[in-house]
């Protein structure tokens, strides 16, 4: 029996060792996790103020690309309404946006778009001009007005859309398609962008 005891011993000192070791790669792998979890965004959120849950107004919040590069700035005045401005990783601006409130919700102001080269690609503008009363901002038709651009700031294309917050986007008003040296070769009619009863037309009246 006294000859046993060194060999007992031996496997209670590797088994100590094994569960050590375990105890250690599971540790190692909490604090992955906990990384993870922390940024499960490749972007990297940094606030102006101390503490991120602060939300005292108005204030200014920086987004970073994972590798340092400046991606977005946010400047609030409310929680709901804000004017943002987005970078590629070069630091050329390439989206300005402005988002207001409109019966208690969120909306869209208008959107200006640039290509990776800074040039004006397009601009949004967003008119909610039949405020829903009883529903709130879920009833709000409004208008969407796009004008495209070519790289040389020629007007491309303007077209307008109707809709609403539960609504599919229905052409509508007068469409127009320009070559790069500002000619309109094709025009297209819709019906009203001010229309309550919001049916969308598949065809133009006009072409």
């Amino acid at each position: 029996m006294h000859q046993l005891f060194p060999f007992f011993l031996v496997l209670l000192l590797i088994s100590c060792n094994e569960a050590q070791n375990s105890k250690e790669f599971d540790s190692n792998k909490d604090a992955v996790n906990t990384l993870e979890e922390s940024f499960p965004n490749p972007l990297i959120s940094r606030f102006s103020d101390e503490d991120s849950t602060d939300y005292l107004f108005p204030k200014t919040d920086s987004i970073y690309f994972e590798t340092g590069e400046l991606s977005e700035v946010i400047n609030y005045s409310s929680n709901t309404e804000y004017i943002y401005k987005m970078f590629n990783r070069n630091g050329v601006v390439i989206e300005i946006g402005e988002q207001g409130e409109v019966l208690g919700c969120g909306s869209v102001i208008g959107v200006t778009k640039y290509n990776n080269e800074g040039e004006l690609k397009l601009e949004s503008i967003y008119d909610y001009w039949l405020p829903g009363e009883d529903d709130g901002c879920h009833a709000i038709l409004f208008s969407i007005f796009n004008t495209y651009y070519y790289p040389n700031g020629k007007i491309k294309a303007k077209e307008q859309l109707e809709t609403c917050y539960e609504c599919d986007e229905c052409p509508c008003g007068i469409w127009e398609y320009y070559d790069e040296e500002g000619n309109l070769t094709n025009r297209h009619e819709y019906g009203d962008c001010f229309d309550a009863k919001m049916e969308c037309v598949d065809e133009p009246t006009i072409q």
